[in-house]
């Protein structure tokens, strides 16, 4: 699973200029982040005996309330063009897909602004 998490971090990594941490994000860390976590992992065996898995991934988008919440939208707006049906390797011979199912809506904490959208990865042999 670890090279899952190495391959979504990179493709994180590729569409925007923040930092992208798995699971969760250090205590100090500045604003802006994101943090992504598989929430889900469902094993299916297809009729030609393929053995595929849906990954749940959780994908949290976090910046400073006081910078205001625009910036984290349009974090989010670049986010979802770039990683939308997008497809990448993390394992040999194990294409992936990433499709997103809920783009999340703004929600105002303390001091921050987070945006936490749902996303389907799916692929074939997950190590």
């Amino acid at each position: 699973m670890q090279k899952v998490k190495e391959a979504i971090n990179t493709a994180i990594n590729a569409a925007v200029a923040i930092n992208v941490f798995a699971d969760q994000a250090p205590k100090e860390e500045d604003f802006p982040y994101i943090v992504f976590n598989i929430v889900g992992d469902i094993p299916t065996l297809d009729f030609d005996t393929n053995n595929t898995q849906d990954l749940s991934v959780e994908i949290e988008i976090l910046g400073d309330k006081a910078i205001g919440s625009e910036a984290i939208g349009d974090t989010n707006e670049t986010l979802f063009d770039a990683l939308q049906g997008s497809k990448f390797t993390p394992t040999d011979n194990a294409p992936s897909t990433m499709t997103c199912l809920d783009r999340g809506t703004q929600t105002i904490e303390e001091d921050s602004v987070i945006i936490s959208s749902l996303w389907l990865v799916q692929a074939t042999e997950f190590v």
